[in-house]
């Protein structure tokens, strides 16, 4: 079973971030984000939380790819 937070209190903003993340991308609820979110820890082994940073850092990795190709 994984931690919901990893037990991390700074962690919640993150999810938070991830589940917005992929309702923008994908045009799902933030029910549905979270339990990609979910699915995507269990399959990974992984907490929640660090299955949410990957989706934030996807994010953060496609804007820079953007910016050095506009640059």
């Amino acid at each position: 079973m994984i931690e919901r937070t990893g037990g991390n209190p700074v962690s919640g903003p993150v999810v938070h971030q991830a589940e917005g993340i992929l309702c923008a991308r994908h045009g799902i609820t933030i029910g549905e984000a979270s339990r990609f979110l979910l699915a995507d820890a269990e399959a990974e082994g992984t907490t929640l939380a660090e299955a949410a940073r990957r989706v934030v850092d996807s994010l953060s990795a496609a804007r820079e790819a953007r910016v050095q190709q506009a640059g």
